[in-house]
């Protein structure tokens, strides 16, 4: 076993995923392993040149003013638990507005809640891009359409709308159990295949750890 997990850390920092894996329970599948994230990973919701998995995801939005750079999950340790989904939602300015300051509102679809997530803020005539971060997201399902808009208003009770980009985006991860669940083809393109003796392990019997009881 012990040559089996070193084999299995060694895949994991190849593949660039900072952590390590541990057998065990924790629901890990009898056989299998759980690989420990260390630092955040960034799940796109959105089509990425670079990121295979995400090759039928909806594109990025563009309009004269606003186009997205990044729509989806980090997938992170925080709030003092493990392996949970962070809300990304980043926006280029591609350029100035007319005014000298405008008033933004983005408004994120809530898994958990009728009631979307809102974030007020503003921009400055300088400013090159606008983001939000939102810890943390639960009850996200695998392959689930999630909205994403920016709206930008020349006035700060924002009833003048000047520009609005609605981002979709497409769900790679599940975690309506309480634990991670990965979309196959991440996990393919991360992990490859694991060997335990001469006995290939299928992608079911790797899971993320959580902190679940």
């Amino acid at each position: 076993m012990k040559i089996l997990i070193n084999v299995m850390i060694t895949i994991l920092v190849v593949l660039n995923l900072t952590g390590c894996v541990i057998p065990g329970v924790h629901g890990i599948p009898n056989g299998g392993a759980a690989a420990i994230i260390r630092e955040p990973v960034w799940l796109s919701g959105i089509k990425t040149s670079d990121i295979g998995y995400s090759s039928n995801f909806p594109k990025a939005e563009e309009n004269e003013y606003l186009k997205t750079i990044k729509a989806g999950y980090w997938l992170a340790n925080t709030n003092g638990k493990r392996s949970q989904l962070v809300y990304y939602f980043k926006v280029k300015v591609k350029k100035p507005f007319s005014d000298q300051k405008v008033w933004t509102k983005m408004i994120l679809s809530n898994p958990s809640n009728i009631r979307n997530i809102v974030y007020t803020h503003y921009l400055n005539k300088t400013d090159k891009n606008t983001s939000a971060t939102h810890p943390t997201v639960s009850n996200v399902k695998l392959n689930q359409k999630y909205n994403m808009i920016l709206e930008v208003y020349s006035d700060k009770e924002r009833t003048k709308l000047i520009s609005k980009l609605n981002q979709n985006i497409i769900s790679p991860v599940d975690n309506t159990s309480g634990c991670i669940k990965l979309n196959k083809i991440f996990k393919e393109e991360q992990y490859g295949y694991l060997v335990d003796g001469k006995t290939i392990l299928t992608l079911d019997h790797l899971i993320i750890w959580c902190d679940k009881k």
